[in-house]
């Protein structure tokens, strides 16, 4: 009796688990675009004060400031649409690191800001990520070429995917508040490092990142507040990030990783 329960709810599960992973390359780019052009729309809501903002810090008149914020855009906007459209992933993937690399020394009080640092190399990760997952669809499309230059920097990118991926648990260490606790974050950041169990490492952290956020000081902001442009602010980082985690455990740790190497 309960194997004919047991039965068609495990084929069900494994069916829905199956159509779930077949939307991790469709959606997951969605997720990572969707952050970037939050920041674009919020650059263009508050053009006038992030252009006094950046005319006080090189110490020159508004309409520079104003120049530098919509160049900040126009970069943006045409990295995404490349990204989105699939015509030119590297290209637009090397515009969204151009911008996050003018933002970072922009807007940063010091060039040493290791926290800043941190959650820019998660921000890299998951632009790298997304590369390595249309590079890895390019190569099952053409099979039958076995290009071993193409392989060499899908493993490059796997590789260094995974080590900035694994900042977020960086963050967790050094942050004031301890959410997270530390030798637990130690140890996950060795496994992730390493490459142990990699896809179920990476499953499983989306799910701390979700109760990391629900009990951050600021975790409030999302969903409580009335100002939509406050939320999307935290939303959009938080779903880049789960977004970089599902796609390292669709791609998986690659060459260089102890799960390769079992």
């Amino acid at each position: 009796m309960y194997r004919k329960i047991i039965k068609p709810v495990a084929s069900r599960a494994k069916f829905g688990g199956n159509k779930a992973k077949s939307w991790i390359p469709r959606v997951m780019p969605l997720l990572i675009v969707f952050g970037y052009l939050e920041e674009a729309v919020h650059a263009m809501l508050h053009l006038r004060m992030l252009a006094n903002q950046m005319g006080v810090i090189i110490n020159s008149w508004e309409i520079i400031g104003v120049i530098y914020v919509l160049l900040d855009i126009g970069i943006i906007l045409t990295g995404t649409v490349l990204i989105a459209n699939g015509w030119n992933d590297n290209r637009g993937v090397v515009m969204l690191l151009l911008q996050r690399t003018m933002r970072s020394f922009a807007f940063s009080s010091s060039i040493w800001d290791y926290e800043l640092l941190l959650h820019h190399c998660v921000d890299v990760a998951s632009l790298l990520l997304l590369l390595a997952m249309r590079l890895s669809q390019r190569e099952a499309v053409e099979w039958h070429n076995n290009n071993s230059r193409q392989q060499r920097s899908l493993q490059r990118l796997l590789l260094l995917g995974r080590i900035c991926m694994c900042c977020v648990f960086l963050l967790w260490i050094v942050e004031k508040h301890q959410i997270i606790n530390k030798p637990f974050a130690v140890t996950w950041f060795i496994f992730m490092l390493l490459g142990i169990r990699c896809k179920l490492m990476a499953y499983l952290s989306v799910l701390i990142l979700l109760w990391h956020c629900c009990f951050q000081a600021n975790g409030s902001l999302i969903f409580g507040w009335n100002d939509l442009t406050i939320s999307m602010q935290f939303l959009s980082p938080l779903l880049s990030r789960i977004a970089g985690f599902l796609l390292l455990a669709h791609l998986g740790g690659g060459k260089w990783s102890v799960d390769a190497m079992m």
